[in-house]
């Protein structure tokens, strides 16, 4: 099962709206609705109930949202891991004023 398909329930359930899911996530709202099928089906159960423009979790969706939470962080910490362990620069990017090099010189 593809992390993306939890990052998309996780993302519907937060915004309970297929359409601003789908535009979070820059994907179309068909997209995101064969994913939360595919969630469905895969186990067997409804997880949102859906009545016009009203999209709520429903019991086993909300049981859902822990695990899908632990597995989209895993693999981010999982990710950030690996990038680490093959020497992957980190890049530090920090913004200021354009006379914050003045205050600084000023300080020392």
């Amino acid at each position: 099962m593809d992390v993306k398909v939890f990052q998309t329930f996780l993302e519907v359930a937060k915004e309970k709206h297929f359409g601003r899911a789908s535009e979070n996530l820059y994907i179309t709202q068909a997209a995101v609705s064969a994913r939360i099928k595919q969630l469905e089906e895969y186990f067997d159960t409804r997880l949102f109930t859906r009545h016009r423009n009203n999209i709520q979790l429903t019991s086993a969706g909300q049981r859902l949202v822990g695990y899908a939470e632990v597995m989209v962080s895993t693999l981010k910490q999982a990710t950030f891991d690996l990038s680490l362990e093959s020497n992957k620069a980190l890049q530090l990017t920090l913004g200021g004023t354009p006379n914050i090099w003045d205050a600084i010189c000023k300080m020392l």
